[in-house]
Formats: C-alpha cells, sequence, structure tokens
C-alpha cells in the first residue's frame, strides 16, 4: 500500500529521539518518488528495545484506526 500510494523510497533524514515512560521514539523524515513533501516515519521501541509502534505519516497515506 505504500509503494502505491507515495512511490518507491528514495532517502531518509534522521529528525529527534525522544524517551517517555520507557518508550524510545525515533522520527525520521522520508523521500518517495511520488510524495514531495516526504513520509514521516515514527518508530517506537519499549524499554526491552522491541518495536511497539511503527507510523508512515502522509497525506497520501490514509489513515489506519
Amino acid at each position: 500500500q505504500i509503494k502505491t500510494q507515495v512511490g518507491d523510497y528514495q532517502s531518509k533524514q534522521f529528525e529527534s529521539l525522544s524517551q517517555n515512560n520507557n518508550v524510545t521514539t525515533a522520527l525520521y523524515l522520508a523521500q518517495y518518488s511520488n510524495e514531495p513533501d516526504g513520509v514521516w516515519i515514527s518508530i517506537s521501541f519499549d524499554s526491552d528495545t522491541k518495536v511497539g509502534g511503527l507510523y508512515f505519516i502522509s497525506p497520501k497515506l490514509p489513515a489506519t484506526p
């Protein structure tokens, strides 16, 4: 679904790292071929370094509940 909506992945740039209540979240701005404003990617890890969340944020990607 991501490739269909925003195109091919091209690159990413690290933006920030935050910690809150034993959860570490990294934020990246990724460039895709059909999304000139980029796609925000948020990935969160719990205290055991297991992925707790992975989100792709772009106006071209439909929100999922």
